[in-house]
């Protein structure tokens, strides 16, 4: 095969749709899923279940072909049902979840356990030692998998769990501090660098993404901050992998007031600002100013998104003064 430089513009770019959709119990997680898979393909999608049938909870507002996935869970096991699904004729398939790729019975930790078990032959020193090697067999599995994915042109949904994060760091003064990470899914560290989207919802805005992967200009009209994902989010995907180019809607300008409403947001602020601006409170009370300020862009007017920018720079200067004299 000749590879050779060419000219971007007369060049497609990837139109695989791998999508993941993180969050705990009651985020939404599912709905949005369905959602999107239901834009995509109206009632033609499969839904591979891996928790005990639950996806089923969705049957009375959604058509779809489930499928009971039993153990084990291993890359090998999602790959077979991936391309029964595709075999079969659906336009989208929706995962429910691929967490059990990594923690579940057969997973990749029950795997590398396996490895190490038998490597070490019980040995608390060998297996500290041999821990990297015990890994090697499944992370190979699971890179395989990803590389099949990656040429997949039928859309695949992803749900994740998720789970609480702590990290250990140092202070100025070399002790070390347990600091809060938020939550993250429960995934391979790296499974989210394929992911066209990659977001994370927590119960108290059931269905609103915080996106842990930037998105693409292009992708911010199909998932407006401070909304839930909903069908349309599906349709204009679907319009993008089939070649169109989605438009973004003009953001309604309110006049600005200095007057506050008890959230903080002004009282001619629109009903979307408003509700964006609760948003990034919750998440600035949870000391998690790089997701405030990642909202902070989707508020329409200038002088209220100035403000809120304000009020996040002093909340984080003030826990940042705080911990300094710690």
């Amino acid at each position: 095969m000749t590879e050779e430089f060419k000219d971007s513009a007369t060049q497609e770019v990837s139109k695989t749709l791998l999508i993941a959709v993180a969050g705990t119990t009651g985020s939404g997680k599912t709905e949005s899923g369905m959602r999107i898979c239901t834009g995509i393909a109206g009632d033609n999608f499969a839904v591979i279940d891996s928790e005990n049938n639950r996806a089923l909870n969705k049957k009375n507002r959604y058509r779809f072909r489930h499928l009971d996935m039993q153990p084990p869970y291993s890359p090998e096991h999602y790959h077979d049902l991936i391309q029964a699904a595709i075999k079969a004729g659906f336009r989208a398939v929706m995962i429910d979840s691929f967490s059990a790729e990594w923690d579940d019975e057969g997973g990749l930790q029950d795997d590398a356990a396996a490895a190490l078990e038998r490597m070490s032959k019980g040995d608390p020193a060998r297996a500290e030692r041999l821990t990297a090697l015990a890994w090697k067999e499944p992370k190979q599995r699971h890179r395989a998998l990803m590389r099949y994915l990656r040429k997949l042109e039928i859309p695949i949904i992803f749900c994740l769990r998720a789970e609480p994060k702590i990290k250990f760091t140092k202070d100025d003064k070399g002790k070390t501090q347990i600091v809060d990470a938020g939550w993250l899914p429960i995934a391979e560290k790296l499974f989210g660098y394929d992911m066209l989207v990659y977001c994370l919802m927590m119960p108290e805005n059931p269905g609103i993404p915080v996106h842990l992967k930037k998105l693409e200009p292009e992708f911010e009209p199909m998932f407006p901050l401070g909304k839930q994902i909903t069908e349309k989010s599906g349709q204009m995907l679907a319009a993008w992998a089939a070649g169109g180019q989605p438009k973004a809607a003009a953001p309604v300008a309110q006049p600005p007031s200095d007057s506050p409403t008890p959230d903080g947001a002004p009282a001619a602020a629109a009903p979307d600002d408003v509700s964006i601006i609760k948003d990034i409170e919750s998440w600035v009370k949870r000391k998690k100013f790089d997701m405030a300020y990642d909202l902070v862009r989707g508020i329409a007017d200038e002088t209220l998104r100035a403000s809120t920018t304000a009020r996040i720079d002093k909340a984080r200067d003030y826990v940042k003064a705080q911990a300094e004299a710690a």
